[in-house]
This record gives C-alpha cells, structure tokens and sequence, in this order.
C-alpha cells in the first residue's frame, strides 16, 4: 500500500524568514570557459529561499554592505584590487564568502570555496555554500507535478491520474500552458472542467509559458498570451497559484516586471548563457526548481539542496505514473502541500493568493470543496458547498456520445450501399 504523503505540522512555510544575500562579482565565468558560475550560485540561494542580489565589484561604492546577512564574493579572475575596495569587503569580513582558486592574504573572509571544488564535487560544494550561508539545517520541500498539461491530452487519462493521487492523500500540481484562443470552445470547457476537478481533489493549477519556439521572442510575446489566458481561466473558475518558465528568461531584464507578477516562481532547467553586465534578480518569496522524474539523483534527493518539483509527463501511461508515484514514495520522498507556499499571484487586478488560510480571489473564498461541473457552471451552481449528482468526473460520456453517432453513421452508410447496389443489380440485370 502506498503511504499517505502529507505535510507533517512542524514544517515551516516558505518565506517565515527572508534572507538577503548580496553576490558580488568579478565575471561569470573563469576566461575562456564557458561554465556560468555566477549562475550556479545565483540558482542554488535562490531556490533555498535566499533574496538575491547580483552585483558587480565595480559598482557597490554606494552599496550598504551591512544590509545583507550574508557576502558571496565571486573572484574569477583578478588578482588585483584597489585599496577602497579591500577596505569595503573587509569591514564585513565576519559574513564574507569566498569564492576562487585566486588566494589573496588581504581579503579576510569567514569561509571560503574554490572553483575547482564546484567543478570537481558541485553537489558537495553547493551544501557547503548553502551551510556557509544559512547555517545546518534548512528546510527543503518537495512538490509533485503533472507536466505540460493542455487541452489536447488525453483528459480521461488526466482523470485517473487526478483520482489516483487523490485517493493516495498526495497533493499536486498541474503545469498549465495559458489557453489564449478560442476560450468559448467546447474543447476549453471540458478541459476547464477537468482542471475544477483536480482543484477539488487536492491538486493545484500553476500557469507556465506558452510553448517559445524562438528565444528571442519579445517579453510581451511571452506574456500577453499568459495574461489572457490567466483571465480566461479565471472567468472558468481555475485560478493559477504561481507562475512557471524557463531558467533563462529569469535572466532577461525586460522579463522582470512581468515574473514579478507572482511571488512564487517554478523554474524549467535551460541554458542561461551570458548574463548581462548590470543584470538585476526578480524578487521572489518562493523559487522552485523543476526535475524530470527519470533524472533524479536518489542517492541525494533528500539532502537540503533547495526546493523541488518533481515533473511527471502528462502522456506517461496511467500504470507507469502509479509506478512512479510508487517509487517516489519508496525512496522516502513526502510530498509537501504547495499552500505552504503562502503564493500569490496578480495579473491585470486579479489577485490569487493561495496559503494554509485557504484559497482567495480579491480576498474571495474559492476554494473548490466539491467539485463543479460544467452543468452547475451554467446553472450558477458554483458555491464551494456546491451540491451536484456527478460525484466524479466522467470525460468520457462526451466521447462515447460521439463514437455512438459515428457508429450510427458508420451503419446507415453500410445499408445505403448494400441497397443501391440492389437497385443497380435490378437495372442491369433484368
């Protein structure tokens, strides 16, 4: 029997206690290599909940370094400084992290890390940072998550799925692509009806990006189709908690305004590349990183390295899903309820806001006790004490309609030709 994965009650909320951390930086990466360091320190403080503050040496002249818990000084490459800025960093020595395979006996630190370490055991190297920065014992949570979900997928299966997870007492997340077209067909009211469903059973919508074909795409290529699509879905009664997209666009200044929409932010592994001089982090209360199912590191998966989700695909089969799950939960993986993550998410006024307290739209109850049907959708039936005869979903009574009328058809076209077959044999063959 599969164990209930449930939050225990001594678990903190995301966000009880912000800490600020100021990375200051020589150059992303060491000359002539392509690794991005800056990068791989930025990701793992943020994803401990760790506000983030980028910044390169050249520029904290008129920086408070007493407003920060915490200094990480980046040296790549330079083995030179002027006096002004020794004297800066060492005045904050006590919380100074270093890190370089460059010694230089005038900087004093509290710890330090080289790069060859990072390089040669990053996952030992990452505990060390977060230890050096937030001290032993940080709390790390784990989300399940359905990935890519859309209307196009195979809704029955999503059903089972939902169910499934249900019954096992384990929350979840659906990965959602915004619905931006077309959202009085048919199609987005079944699928919005599957998305209520899941919402009464313990699950969560999280909005993701469209799908980007180019990278290049403008912030508001990528953006508007989320607006209108978290309106549309609003107007269905599904309310997003949190935001979701790739790594690199978090790195994108023209993106900033817009993933600050939400305080809660999953994150795609992508390849982030350069990142640009002056560039400055979003602030997040929550950052989560994503992790495909078939590249976890179980050896390390419950080492306090941050905060997860674990992606399942959509189209994996419902037996191999429950496999999955199994597995997941053998390897002493609990799963966390994402209400700990006291989320909130605002577009164009609409202001969703998720936490133990419940969920709230403009400071309005929604939360989904019993599942709402299209039929009460229509009827005005949509109370979360909701009294409705379908207990459960059922997608299927609409594709059997279906199949049935096709089948009819199939039949009536099979008698037509037999009988004007006959006709034509009474013609010609008199």
């Amino acid at each position: 029997m599969i164990m209930v994965a449930i939050l225990l009650p001594s678990y903190k909320a995301f966000g009880d206690t912000i800490n600020k951390v100021l990375v200051i930086y020589d150059s992303y990466n060491i000359y002539g290599q392509n690794d991005n360091i800056l990068n791989e320190i930025n990701n793992d403080l943020m994803l401990n909940n760790v506000q983030v503050s980028l910044e390169n040496m050249n520029n904290i002249d008129d920086k408070n370094l007493d407003n920060y818990s915490k200094i990480v000084f980046l040296n790549c490459n330079t083995e030179n400084f002027n006096q002004n800025f020794i004297d800066k960093i060492n005045k904050v020595s006590n919380k100074l992290i270093y890190i370089s395979n460059i010694t230089n006996e005038k900087i004093k630190y509290s710890n330090s890390l080289s790069i060859d370490y990072l390089k040669n055991n990053s996952f030992k190297f990452k505990q060390d940072l977060i230890e050096y920065t937030l001290g032993k014992n940080v709390q790390s949570n784990k989300f399940l998550m359905i990935n890519n979900v859309n209307p196009f997928i195979n809704l029955n299966d999503l059903v089972a799925k939902i169910k499934y997870l249900n019954e096992q007492g384990i929350p979840f997340i659906l990965n959602t692509i915004p619905v931006f077209e077309n959202p009085n067909f048919d199609a987005m009211k079944r699928f919005t009806e599957v998305l209520r469903y899941a919402q009464a059973s313990g699950g969560y919508i999280v909005l993701s990006c469209p799908y980007i074909e180019n990278e290049n795409a403008t912030s508001e290529e990528i953006f508007n189709p989320m607006e209108e699509g978290y309106k549309n879905y609003i107007n269905y009664l599904v309310y997003p908690i949190a935001i979701s997209m790739p790594r690199y666009l978090l790195y994108r200044n023209d993106m900033k305004q817009y993933v600050e929409k939400s305080n809660t932010i999953f994150i795609e592994n992508s390849n982030v590349g350069m990142i640009n001089f002056g560039f400055k982090n979003a602030t997040f209360k929550n950052v989560i990183n994503q992790i495909q199912y078939k590249e976890i590191d179980y050896k390390n998966i419950n080492s306090n390295l941050g905060n997860i989700a674990i992606t399942i695909e959509n189209s994996t089969s419902l037996n191999e899903f429950k496999e999955d799950v199994q597995n997941l939960i053998n390897n002493g993986i609990f799963f966390n309820s994402p209400t700990i993550l006291d989320s909130n998410i605002n577009i164009n006024g609409v202001d969703v806001t998720c936490s133990n307290r419940g969920l709230y739209s403009n400071n309005k109850d929604v939360q989904q006790n019993t599942y709402i049907s299209n039929k009460d959708l229509e009827k005005g039936n949509t109370s979360n004490q909701v009294s409705t005869d379908n207990k459960q979903i059922d997608i299927s009574k609409i594709s059997n309609k279906v199949m049935l009328l096709a089948f009819i058809a199939c039949v009536l076209f099979i008698i037509i030709t037999i009988l004007s077959r006959r006709i034509d044999k009474r013609k010609y063959f008199k």
